[in-house]
């Protein structure tokens, strides 16, 4: 069975788990940090889940993942004002490992699936005759000899006395008459 909505993705499911943990853990955070970190953290994430469902409704692969890249993003931010937290005393390690746990399980899911789809993009944007993928070839792929090397060598004068464009690779052109 496919994903037919981004509730089926489980690494959306872990990312609303991950945001009802944040939600319980500023409220241990003192008063003052109410619209100053506890605030930023409440956003980071609600971020998460929020670009992967976004992501999703939208109409294409690159689009998706976008909203994956910025999802990826949110959880590092997320995983920076815990550890923030910790060091400023205001939760223990402890009280983090739990959801850093959580968290690097969802930024593992969020990779794979940029993986997945990626590899998706690149094998359905090939072309295809009668429905069978075609090959196609970038001149990079060969040795500069195999593209370069005149078939017959040539009695005229070259056109342009210029020398050749830089290339990523030595090119052995013939010399000059």
């Amino acid at each position: 069975m496919g994903v037919k909505s981004y509730r089926d993705l489980q690494v959306w499911q872990k990312a609303i788990l991950a945001t009802k943990m944040v939600y319980w853990l500023v409220k241990r955070l003192p008063r003052e940090e109410l619209f100053a970190l506890s605030s930023q953290m409440r956003r980071a994430a609600i971020s998460i889940p929020s670009n992967i469902a976004e992501g999703h409704a939208r109409n294409s692969t690159k689009e998706f993942l976008q909203f994956l890249s910025i999802a990826k993003g949110s959880k590092a931010e997320l995983e920076t004002q815990l550890i923030l937290c910790v060091e400023i005393n205001y939760l223990s390690p402890d009280d983090i490992a739990p959801i850093m746990t959580l968290l690097e399980e969802i930024g593992r899911m969020i990779s794979g699936l940029i993986i997945s789809l990626s590899h998706s993009t690149i094998h359905s944007s090939q072309p295809t005759i009668n429905g069978i993928q075609r090959t196609t070839y970038s001149p990079y792929q060969f040795l500069p000899h195999q593209l370069y090397q005149p078939a017959v060598p040539s009695s005229q004068p070259p056109l342009a006395t210029s020398t050749p464009p830089s290339y990523p690779y030595p090119l052995n052109f013939p010399p000059n008459p």
